[in-house]
């Protein structure tokens, strides 16, 4: 097994954090052991950084809390049908443990017999890498074949920007709204920054052949990496890994949430052009890059993927779509997203809105405003 950091779940974190992470996992594992029957049920995987033993928490306080999600994969016996019913259940089951903890639960559905034939994905590599097995069987991910990380597929961080960068433009719509109402907001907002911050590095790091899931790694490699503006962009990453991590930099977020913004989305904007630069070669104007000529590699290619991705633009956007716009009919929707996202998180990008509204299939839209709308009910659907 390949799990990281398997005695601990946060990057450093007091006793007290790591006891009520602890007791958080005793509370999921039986809930769960308690909704799926013995006889289905093979293991429940925590993974994320908690399960690399690199999660992150936050004092309230005298009291430690998680600062992030608690991703697990369930991995059962059966097919199909299995999967869809147990995904069923752990759906409530989630609903229902995010009141009794005070922290999202994600429960994904994996069949056994599904783990030699899994995509290479970013997500599955990380998982192959590190994990924490809550209970079942130990060495239940041997069965996947080896997805080493330096070989992850650029197109995948292309998804964790669009995804980073999805709640930058939630934190936009937070500031023309007049900013953060509560302490809680003002946290979400910091949040949001500091995870989209975190991303830029990985994008960074990918473009250079150098990504690894620790972040005592990337911390390192991120020192080997020289561009205009890295001394900056560092120093602000390091404040985001301190967020993450729990320590109190004594750094407050009040009052500058404008400035921390653009700062953030400046981020964003540089680390996806090397990014996107390293996968395509070149990268081309926005209008361009904003339209299905360029692919953002998140289509299955080939005719079975040309097919799956008509059917569902049939499905999601109706048969008016296929005709209307068939470039984008073809392309799997999280690429009409990836494309649009860079013009709407930063309006001084040159790109008529004609052709943002072609892409959210929204067409005569001239509103910005029912763009990010558009933009984010469908990112929810495709994330």
């Amino acid at each position: 097994m390949d799990s990281v950091s398997n005695k601990r779940y946060t990057l450093g974190g007091p006793s007290g954090a790591e006891h009520r992470i602890a007791t958080d996992q005793a509370i999921i594992g039986a809930a769960v052991r308690g909704a799926i029957t013995s006889s289905r049920l093979v293991a429940l995987v925590l993974a994320g950084g908690y399960g690399r033993g690199e999660g992150g928490y936050r004092v309230c306080g005298d009291e430690f809390l998680p600062y992030n999600d608690y991703d697990y994969f369930v991995i059962i016996r059966g097919g199909r049908s299995a999967v869809r019913q147990v995904a069923a259940t752990l759906s409530k089951l989630a609903h229902d443990l995010e009141a009794q903890i005070g922290v999202e639960v994600d429960f994904a559905v994996l069949s056994q017999s599904r783990l030699p034939r899994l995509d290479f994905t970013l997500m599955y590599s990380e998982l192959r890498h590190g994990h924490k097995v809550v209970f079942g069987d130990r060495d239940v991910l041997d069965r996947m074949h080896p997805m080493p990380v330096e070989k992850v597929p650029l197109s995948e961080f292309s998804r964790l920007m669009l995804n980073r960068g999805s709640l930058l433009l939630m934190n936009r719509q937070v500031l023309q709204q007049g900013g953060p109402s509560d302490d809680q907001a003002l946290e979400c907002f910091g949040r949001y920054l500091d995870k989209a911050l975190l991303a830029c590095a990985d994008a960074r790091l990918a473009a250079a052949g150098r990504y690894h899931p620790s972040y005592i790694v990337k911390r390192e490699q991120l020192n080997s990496l020289r561009w205009s503006g890295s001394r900056d962009f560092i120093a602000r990453y390091d404040q985001a890994l301190c967020s993450r991590t729990g320590q109190d930099t004594g750094d407050q977020l009040a009052g500058r949430e404008a400035d921390a913004q653009a700062a953030a989305v400046a981020d964003w904007l540089e680390a996806l052009v090397e990014l996107e630069t390293a996968r395509l070669g070149q990268l081309p104007e926005w209008t361009e890059y904003s339209s299905a000529r360029i692919s953002k590699g998140q289509s299955v290619t080939g005719p079975f993927g040309m097919l799956r991705n008509l059917a569902v633009t049939l499905r999601d956007f109706g048969p008016a779509e296929l005709i209307r716009n068939r470039s984008w009919a073809l392309r799997y929707p999280r690429e009409r997203l990836i494309s649009v996202l860079p013009a709407l998180l930063e309006p001084a990008i040159d790109v008529p809105n004609g052709v943002l509204a072609d892409a959210l299939a929204k067409p005569g839209c001239v509103g910005r405003a029912a763009l990010n709308d558009q933009f984010l009910r469908f990112w929810a659907r495709y994330n």
